[in-house]
């Protein structure tokens, strides 16, 4: 399968404590994934998985600064990708969690190419698109890159 994929999840990701929203949570993914190969992606990617190292980016996107945990949320999201994105989550040797508050004036740069996922994400979260504000998160897979020992 092609790398990057990006998908744009709408709801409130699952914490920690809450096995009924974790299964929701897992549920929502998987099917956002699942048409996003079958709608946006080459037909050869359709029953295809990536098998090498990957790396997770996700980003949250909470409707309001009130208070969420940046890793809620994260293993359920890599769990529910298993299978359908990556063949095992083993493969991921890198994961970049971040929650993007609603902050008036603020800003953050991003390639032209991870700008449309995020540009949808701050549309849901800011009430753009239909008037009312939801927690979005935007998740990319793409290949890893060792960096040589610099991590930041």
């Amino acid at each position: 399968m092609q790398l990057p994929f990006e998908i744009l999840v709408l709801g409130r990701p699952a914490s920690v404590n809450d096995s009924s929203k974790k299964r929701a949570w897992k549920r929502n993914v998987r099917k956002t994934a699942r048409l996003e190969k079958l709608l946006n992606r080459p037909i050869a990617d359709i029953g295809k998985v990536v098998t090498g190292e990957t790396m997770a980016k996700i980003f949250w996107f909470p409707p309001s600064n009130s208070y969420a945990d940046v890793d809620n949320g994260v293993k359920w999201t890599i769990d529910a990708l298993n299978k359908v994105v990556f063949d095992n989550d083993k493969h991921i040797q890198r994961v970049v969690a971040h929650r993007l508050k609603d902050t008036p004036g603020s800003s953050f740069v991003v390639q032209g190419s991870n700008a449309a996922v995020l540009l949808e994400a701050i549309r849901h979260q800011t009430g753009l698109v239909n008037g009312t504000r939801e927690f979005a998160t935007a998740i990319k897979i793409e290949s890893y890159s060792p960096t040589g020992g610099v991590w930041w």
